[in-house]
C-alpha cells in the first residue's frame, strides 16, 4: 500500500471511528442493553409488588387490630347487667284435645232386622230412651204361646211344668229387651249408622247409635316430671282453641292427677293430667285442639337476670355484684328458668337495680359460667 492510500485510511478512521469494525460486535451491545432493560423492569415489577402486598398486609391488620378492639370493648360494655323486676306468674304449658265427660256408643245385643229407629243425629235422648227396636213378630209370638202355656198349667196343677214354662218365658222376655236399643246416658246422638231394613248382628264392631254428654268436657293433657310438681288438683287452666281464635280463653280445671306415669320415646316421665271444662262454649265440638297453660301460681314481680352471669362453686350458684366504683362481692343464689337466656332469682342478697358482673374462670378463679338449660317442660 503507498503512503498516500494509507493517509487516506487513516483520515477516514478519525472521520468515522466505527469505520472498519466487525458487526456482530454491535448486535451483541444492542442484546446487553435490552438485557438490562428487561432486568429493570423486573426489578422495579418485584418492588412494587412487595409494597402491594406490604401495604394489604398492613391493611388487614389494622382492620383486625380495629375489630379486636372493637370486640374487646363491646364484650366490656356488656360484662355489666343492671338487675330488673318483671311480672311472673307460674305456668306450665299444656296442649291437646277435648272428649266428652260422658259419651256411650250403643250395640245391639242381639241378631236381628231393624225395624225402626227413633232418633236422629243430633236429637237430645233421655236415660232409658228408645232409639232403635228388631223386629219382633217371632219373639212376641212365642211370647203369647208361653203365656198360653202357663195358664193351661195353672188350670192342669202341674208345678214342675209351670216353673219350666217361666224359665223360657223370662228368656224370651230379655231377647224382646235386647231387641230394644236405648240410652245409657242423656245427651245428644252424634252418630246413627242404622236404618229400617238394616241386618245387625250382637258382634258388630261399629256402634249402631252413639250419645255424647257435651255440657262439659275433659281432656288428657302430658306433664312432664320437670313440672309435674307445680301442679294440684283444682287449680285452674286457660286454654285457646285454633276454631275459636286466640282472642277467645276458656276455663277449665285440673280434675285428676294419676299415681303413676309413663315414659316416652325421649326417655322423659310424663303424667297424663285430666282437664275438666265445665261449661264450654256451645261452638266447641268433641275432637277440637286447644293449647294453652295451667296457673301454677299467682302473679308476682320477681328478679331476672342472664343466665350467663351465674357461676358454679362446687355445689352452689353466685353471682359478682358490684359493690362500689372498683368494689365487688361474691353473693350465694338460687336461680331457676325464667325464659330464653334468662333466669329467676329465687334466693340471694339481690335486689332490683343491683350490677352484677359477668366473670370467667380466669377473673374469679371459680369454675365456667354456671349453664342453665331451657325447661325442658312447659313451665314459665
Amino acid at each position: 500500500m503507498s503512503d498516500q492510500d494509507r493517509a487516506a485510511g487513516q483520515e477516514e478512521q478519525k472521520q468515522n471511528p466505527d469505520a472498519g469494525k466487525k458487526p456482530e460486535k454491535r448486535v451483541k451491545s444492542l442484546q446487553d442493553i435490552r438485557r438490562r432493560k428487561s432486568r429493570r423492569r423486573r426489578i422495579i415489577l418485584l418492588a412494587v409488588l412487595v409494597l402491594a402486598v406490604g401495604g394489604g398486609y398492613f391493611f388487614f391488620t389494622s382492620r383486625q387490630q380495629q375489630a379486636a378492639e372493637a370486640a374487646q370493648a363491646a364484650a366490656q360494655a356488656s360484662a355489666e347487667y343492671t338487675v330488673v323486676s318483671r311480672m311472673f306468674r307460674e305456668e306450665v304449658e299444656i296442649s291437646g284435645n277435648v272428649m266428652p265427660v260422658k259419651s256411650e256408643n250403643l250395640f245391639f245385643r242381639t241378631s236381628g232386622e231393624v225395624k225402626e229407629v227413633f232418633a236422629e243425629e243430633g236429637d237430645w235422648v233421655e236415660k232409658g230412651d228408645p232409639v232403635a227396636k228388631l223386629r219382633l213378630q217371632a219373639k212376641e209370638l212365642e211370647l203369647a204361646q208361653l203365656e198360653y202355656d202357663i195358664e193351661q198349667a195353672r188350670f192342669a196343677g202341674s208345678r214342675k211344668q209351670i216353673e219350666l214354662l217361666e224359665m223360657r218365658r223370662e228368656l224370651v222376655l230379655e231377647d224382646i229387651s235386647n231387641a230394644y236399643l236405648r240410652a245409657g246416658i242423656s245427651g245428644l246422638v252424634s252418630r246413627v249408622t242404622i236404618e229400617a231394613g238394616d241386618i245387625v248382628g250382637s258382634s258388630v264392631s261399629e256402634p249402631a247409635v252413639r250419645i255424647i254428654d257435651n255440657s262439659s268436657l275433659k281432656a288428657a293433657v302430658e306433664v312432664d316430671e320437670f313440672d309435674i310438681n307445680a301442679v294440684r288438683v283444682g287449680q285452674s287452666a286457660e286454654l285457646v282453641f285454633d276454631a275459636l281464635g286466640s282472642g277467645t280463653v276458656v276455663k277449665g280445671r285440673v280434675s285428676s292427677i294419676p299415681l303413676e306415669g309413663s315414659v316416652t320415646g325421649q326417655g322423659i316421665a310424663v303424667k297424663s293430667i285430666e282437664l275438666i271444662i265445665d261449661d264450654p262454649p256451645a261452638s266447641v265440638s268433641p275432637s277440637y285442639t286447644f293449647s294453652g297453660v295451667i296457673v301454677a301460681g299467682d302473679r308476682q314481680q320477681v328478679l331476672t337476670f342472664p343466665q350467663d352471669f351465674v357461676v358454679r362453686d362446687n355445689s352452689t350458684q353466685r353471682v359478682i355484684k358490684k359493690t362500689g366504683e372498683a368494689e365487688r362481692t361474691s353473693v350465694e343464689v338460687r336461680t331457676v328458668y325464667f325464659e330464653s337466656g334468662l333466669v329467676r332469682l329465687v334466693s340471694g342478697d339481690i335486689a332490683e337495680g343491683d350490677v352484677i358482673i359477668r366473670q370467667t374462670a380466669r377473673s374469679t378463679g371459680m369454675s365456667s359460667p354456671f349453664a342453665i338449660g331451657g325447661p325442658p317442660g312447659g313451665r314459665r
